[in-house]
């Protein structure tokens, strides 16, 4: 039966591949410059300016500060060329336009301009910049920064497609009054957040080592600080993010479940600017700027946290109000990233950028103790010393360079390494005074991933209705955990034991892929991208193939509603080995080898998508996913996998994920409100586990979120979100047997075996929690400076969620049998913080 419905659905995806392609043909003869129709009813700009951009086959160029939110209202015939429209459209109004090949630069009147800091921008805005609009800019803009306005949502055929700029992330909720990327994304539906404050993302039944990061194209294995406490993207050099959870374009691949791709901002071409913030436990400066003029630009970014200088003196106290001097215990945490973006434009709308991104994780715990003893009036000395170390973090650089050419043709051609390190060391000494022993135990790991490559993207507009997209992508990945184990003892300086043990896992990996996509797009009502994707990966003599079809359709129903449909396939090569749920840095990648298969996932999306109003928004989409070689680990829970036989101790398995997700926004000059609902399943099939499906352990039914920023005046803003999930899901004993000759108060002990009805049988209490913030905003004229200070209060009424939960056993002797009690633990109270930040 899946055997034939997964044919039926290759089927029903090549049929829409060729059907669309009939389209493509036939649209390049039908579409003509005559086909705009006048809008009677009352449009914002910025509205029209994107019928505009679609008609046309053009791209607005303007500061993201102007005011395009105004109200056009009036009638612009079909059968005007651009220039006339454009002069309809902006005629009255404070608006400069200019035509430059294929865009409109459009700038603010110098007359207008009564209080030039209402024009300031933050680094928010996209797109590329153009040398030579630059100077014309600087005139009447403080910051000469100019954007290309991105294709709108509603005329994109991709369904579960989020797009956010650098300017959401610093509006939404800052937990430690620091905004963070990640947990941005894991308010929207769809997505599961798992352990309480850390940055997971668990993406329509995702398994969270499945989704694909990218800084500027180039991916990132690991994303979070603190063991997910924050994540690995600082906000203030994110210019944009394009978030997928169904629907990928042909261009993505190597993940299953999302796609975050993160764009870092280029430095303003004509003036200094930056951020500086502190907050609770970090700190955060971002600058950029000119290095020549109209030319060449930087943009940097630094943040790094201070548990360490706060611990470090508590510690110091503590070991010095103790009685035993010779206990000591010493701690120290923090974590640091770097962000450094250089561009470079030459003449011919040609650029050149090169990216760099580092970041680390610091731990160091040491104890020191002693430990003395008076047996049988024998007094006895020992002596003890702890030290363990963790070191975690990514390094990635790539060089990218673009150009236009005149026949419409966009060349991107990049160059990149990335990086991925975990290192764990921990040692242990004691001494017997007494007997002369000494004892050393030591544990190393090593867990390392790189990853160098090349990739050339083509973007070519065909026509005014095609749009052509093809590429190529080279990547070479080198894995290499090791293990090494040490115990020894030594009497009288003299080596009576020595064991030593050493595992490495050394392997090399070749991935290359090619990909191809259409776009379509007829008269407005019809859109549509098709795509193909073929992947090949190589291991030790063993080669997997993977052909990768994408489609999806966007049928305008009516000026404000649209329908979307896709169908998506995604392989991944690699997986990650961990022998726990939560992200902490002694888990390893492995690459798909001779029985471990690559993963693979089929998608089925579709949904209705409103603009109800000008100010209200409504979103139903639907989701169906099939994944197929799944891997669980199945061996003891210890701290580190075993690098030996890795390979025998992950099951393979299926999955399956659906839901229905519900969005609703309204958003006013003054107050900008979101809510998202989803309602999923998530199930897996693992033969080793259980022999009937059963709930995946983030499975959680119901997810409801309330956001709601609104501006009491410029000085002051607010915002505030509600949170609630249903709980997730853990594994309880339901039954026992009872050997013979136990009894009483050892039943249940004794070689008794727990049995269980399923995995991930019960489940956690529901969640929810309420975060609220205020920003205080004051404004320097004479030095252009603002300052901002941040008050925020995470989970405001203090609910104690469950983080976990301890299954106790005792007998009852009334009863005469076992009996279980299940207690339910939490850990994280209310939170306040606060920053305080300048931006210059």
């Amino acid at each position: 039966m899946i055997r034939h419905r997964d044919e039926m659905i290759r089927i029903f995806s090549v049929a829409i591949m060729l059907f669309a392609s009939v389209i493509s043909l036939v649209s390049r003869e039908s579409v003509n410059d005559e086909s705009f129709s006048g809008h009677q009813n009352p449009m914002t700009f910025k509205s029209i300016m994107e019928v505009f951009e679609e008609r046309y086959g053009i791209s607005f160029i303007y500061d993201s500060s102007l005011p395009t939110d105004g109200v056009f209202i009036g009638v612009i015939s079909e059968n005007l060329k651009l220039e006339e429209a454009l002069s309809i459209l902006f005629e009255g109004t404070d608006f400069k336009w200019k035509v430059q090949r294929k865009y409109v630069v459009l700038t603010l009147n110098p007359l207008s301009v009564k209080n030039q800091d209402r024009y300031r921008t933050e680094s928010d805005i996209h797109g590329d910049t153009l040398a030579d609009n630059t100077v014309e800019q600087a005139d009447t803009l403080m910051e000469s920064r100019i954007s290309s306005m991105r294709v709108p949502d509603r005329n994109i055929a991709q369904t579960g497609l989020s797009r956010l700029d650098g300017k959401k992330f610093k509006s939404a909720f800052s937990f430690m009054s620091t905004p963070d990327v990640i947990k941005t994304i894991q308010q929207l539906p769809g997505v599961a957040a798992g352990t309480e404050l850390m940055s997971g993302l668990f993406v329509h039944g995702g398994i969270g080592s499945d989704n694909l990061y990218l800084i500027d194209g180039v991916p990132l294995y690991q994303v979070s600080h603190l063991a997910g406490l924050f994540s690995s993207f600082n906000p203030d050099i994110v210019q944009s993010l394009d978030f997928y959870k169904s629907g990928f374009p042909a261009r993505y691949g190597g993940r299953l479940s999302s796609v975050v791709d993160v764009r870092t901002q280029d430095g303003d071409f004509q003036n200094y600017s930056g951020v500086f913030s502190i907050g609770l436990i970090d700190g955060r400066i971002q600058f950029g700027g000119p290095i020549v003029r109209g030319r060449t630009s930087f943009n940097v970014s630094a943040r790094r946290s201070w548990l360490d200088v706060i611990t470090t003196p508590i510690m110091a106290i503590k070991n010095a109000m103790q009685k035993d001097k010779k206990n000591k215990t010493g701690f120290g945490y923090a974590f640091g990233d770097f962000n450094g973006r250089i561009t470079h434009l030459f003449s011919g709308d040609s650029k050149l950028t090169f990216n760099v991104y580092y970041g680390n994780d610091a731990l160091t715990l040491k104890n020191k103790n002693s430990l003395k003893t008076n047996i049988n009036n024998i007094a006895n000395e020992y002596f003890g010393t702890t030290l363990l170390k963790v070191n975690w973090g990514n390094f990635l650089t790539s060089v990218n360079w673009s150009k236009h050419l005149l026949n419409g043709m966009d060349i991107s051609m990049s160059t990149f390494y990335t990086r991925y390190d975990s290192k764990y060391f921990q040692i242990d000494k004691e001494w017997d005074l007494e007997t002369d022993q000494y004892d050393e135990y030591a544990e190393k790991m090593l867990s390392r991933i790189q990853t160098a490559g090349y990739k050339a993207d083509f973007d070519w507009v065909v026509s005014k209705s095609n749009r052509l997209r093809f590429g190529v992508n080279y990547q070479y990945d080198f894995y290499n955990p090791k293990y090494r184990l040490s115990d020894k003892t030594e009497i009288s300086s003299q080596e009576v034991y020595n064991d030593e043990m050493m595992t490495s896992d050394r392997r090399d990996a070749h991935e290359a892929s090619v990909y191809v996509e259409d776009e379509i797009n007829l008269g407005g009502w019809f859109g549509a991208d098709i795509g193909l994707r073929y992947s090949l990966f190589g291991v030790r003599g063993k080669a997997y193939h993977s052909l990768e079809p994408r489609a999806a359709f966007n049928f305008k129903f009516c000026t404000a509603g649209s329908f979307k449909v896709s169908y998506a396939e995604m392989s991944q090569f690699c997986h990650q080995v961990r022998t726990v749920n939560i992200d902490i840095p002694t888990y390893f990648w492995a690459p798909s080898a001779e029985k471990i298969p690559p993963m693979h996932s089929r998608q089925l999306a579709a949904g209705v998508y409103l603009d109800l109003s000008h100010a209200v928004t409504f979103n139903v989409e639907g989701f169906y996913k099939w994944m197929n070689h799944l891997r669980e680990y199945n061996g003891r829970k210890t701290l580190f996998p075993s690098l030996n036989n890795w390979e025998n101790f992950l099951s393979e398995g299926r999955g399956v994920a659906y839901g229905l997700e519900v969005e609703a926004g309204w958003k006013t000059e003054r107050l900008d409100l979101a809510a998202y609902y989803t309602l999923s399943w998530s199930k897996r099939k693992f033969d080793d586990f259980s022999r009937d499906w059963f709930f995946d352990k983030n499975d959680s039914r119901h997810k409801f979120t309330v956001n709601a920023a609104y501006k009491f005046s410029d000085k002051i803003d607010a915002y505030a979100s509600w949170n609630y999930s249903t709980g997730s899901r853990f594994t309880i004993p339901t039954h026992y047997t009872v050997n013979e000759g136990t009894a009483g108060q050892n039943m249940g002990l004794n070689g008794d075996y727990i049995l269980f009805s399923e995995p991930n049988n019960a489940k956690l209490p529901d969640y929810h929690r309420l975060d609220i913030g205020i920003n205080f905003h004051r404004k320097s004229k004479k030095r252009g400076l603002e300052q901002v200070w941040n008050l925020s209060i995470y989970n405001v009424y203090s609910r104690l969620n469950a983080l976990t939960c301890y299954v106790s056993q005792e007998y009852d002797e009334s009863a005469g049998k076992r009996k279980y009690e299940a207690k339910a633990y939490g850990a994280i109270p209310i939170i306040p913080s606060f920053s305080y930040t300048v931006r210059f």
